[in-house]
């Protein structure tokens, strides 16, 4: 294993880490969002 390859390895396991981290925080956002979305609906209707 050569150096090059471990870095590009070490490269893209930190931006596996880093995509994943990033889609967990973009599903919490949407979650929050439609909770809002929803909370607001609610107080129209009544």
């Amino acid at each position: 294993m050569n150096i090059v390859g471990a870095q590009q390895c070490c490269a893209l396991i930190n931006f596996m880490r880093f995509l994943s981290v990033a889609i967990a925080i973009c599903t919490q956002a949407v979650k929050l969002l439609l909770k809002e979305l929803v909370w607001g609906l609610e107080n129209l209707l009544e």
